[in-house]
């Protein structure tokens, strides 16, 4: 065997440990901010949220324009309620699926990063920020 062979070999082996590594870190983050979705008290925001346009219905989104009405969440959130019922989880489940479109999208992205550490440690930066963990489990 060449040496030539051995040097892919590893290199392959080195770039599916570190994809198997982003998997189910992805797959950590999307279980972790699920229960914290389910299992964390709605906070200020979300209630006025809830309160002020969700119960009033799809057209109560557009009705006023302020800091706390993210108009795509509000029409999420009301379908989720319609659907769920006004449960933490349903109320937050489009933050919890905005997450896994994210993790999709993130690992999309490293997965063209040419070496197994960059592909590992750019998954990291865009994942663990605490910032992004906090809001994927909100309904904001």
């Amino acid at each position: 065997m060449r040496t030539d062979e051995i040097e892919v070999g590893t290199a392959l082996r080195a770039v599916r440990i570190s994809a198997a590594f982003c998997v189910i870190t992805a797959l950590t983050l999307l279980a972790y901010s699920t229960l914290r979705a389910a299992l964390l008290s709605f906070t200020f925001d979300e209630s006025v949220t809830y309160l002020f346009y969700v119960i009033r219905g799809p057209l109560a989104a557009f009705d006023c324009f302020d800091a706390n009405n993210h108009h795509l969440n509000t029409l999420l959130m009301t379908g989720t309620s319609w659907l769920f019922g006004t449960g933490h989880l349903a109320l937050r489940l489009p933050a919890v699926m905005a997450h896994g479109v994210y993790l999709v999208a993130t690992w999309l992205l490293v997965r063209r990063l040419s070496g197994a550490f960059n592909m590992v440690a750019a998954f990291i930066v865009m994942n663990l920020s605490p910032l992004l963990v906090d809001f994927f489990s909100l309904a904001r």
